[in-house]
């Protein structure tokens, strides 16, 4: 059954990826719209990247949730530089400017409760979260804002001491973001089978209602077919995943969409793999 799952999912890449060749770069999507954006406002998490290749992808997810009525916002980034001392980080400034909405009150409050550090110093050079930032401030500017950074090689116990900490929040009326890109430095035919790998595992996570050997999952998922090349990677942080996908499961949002799968190397027929990087946009709600 998971080998016929997975034959389905490349299938769907690969199909919707040669139908692209014969049309416009702007169609490179496996879903020329978004699903059940009429249930966009039952949306608890949602995964999308921080590659502005993709910003017009990027603004309508965030344009169908616009009307939802969200107070707060937790956006869970990687630690692209390894800035500052702390693993886990948040800033009590604004980021992008003083006129950032974010959630102070909450954030010293995770401080206090979880490893989370308060270290504003390098925190606007973490595009992870500018670009969220960007979006959020045009489409959900009534919301508070939580901004997080995960740096490579967190400790399990201090990703859950985080968890537990925002799980204690009230988070009622609240969207969490994995501002995550995907395969990194592989050729696109590399890239789709570690996509529709990391897609089924996503479903299969969602079927399942969880997996009690998430992070270990997530630590094998990661690995991306090119071995010689310590910087190819499925995606780009295990930590931010790892804790996105526990809160889906502490709140017991199961139900997985997926949205969109693009890449630079298809949009602009780059043919260097250290070119290439892939986007996956999915949700996930009751």
């Amino acid at each position: 059954m998971e080998i016929i799952k997975k034959i389905l999912v490349v299938g769907l890449l690969v199909s919707s990826m040669t139908a692209c060749k014969q049309t416009n770069v702007s169609d490179n999507i496996f879903l020329s719209e978004i699903d059940d954006v009429e249930n966009a406002c039952e949306t608890f998490g949602v995964i999308l990247p921080h590659h502005l290749l993709v910003e017009q992808y990027i603004a309508e997810v965030y344009g169908s949730l616009s009307d939802c009525g969200f107070e707060r916002v937790i956006v869970v980034s990687p630690n692209h530089f390894n800035y500052g001392a702390r693993y886990i980080q948040s800033s009590d400034k604004g980021v992008l400017s003083e006129m950032d909405n974010l959630d102070v009150e909450n954030i010293l409050m995770l401080k206090r409760s979880s490893p989370l550090s308060i270290e504003p110093r390098y925190f606007s050079l973490e595009h992870g979260i500018s670009v969220q930032l960007e979006f959020l401030n045009q489409y959900l500017p009534e919301a508070k804002v939580i901004p997080i950074i995960i740096k490579k090689g967190t400790p399990v116990n201090q990703l859950e001491l985080l968890v537990g900490a925002i799980m204690s929040l009230d988070l009622s009326n609240t969207l969490v973001v994995a501002s995550i890109d995907f395969t990194h430095f592989e050729g696109e035919d590399a890239a789709l089978i570690n996509d529709s790998n990391t897609v089924t595992w996503m479903q299969e996570f969602s079927e399942n209602k969880g997996s009690e050997n998430m992070y270990e999952e997530l630590l094998n998922l990661v690995k991306a077919l090119d071995e010689t090349n310590e910087e190819a990677v499925a995606f780009d942080s295990v930590e931010s995943l790892y804790v996105f996908l526990s809160l889906m499961s502490r709140t017991e949002n199961f139900n997985f969409g997926f949205l969109r799968r693009t890449s630079s190397a298809s949009m602009l027929g780059l043919t260097d793999p250290l070119d290439n990087t892939s986007h996956i946009f999915a949700k996930f709600s009751k």
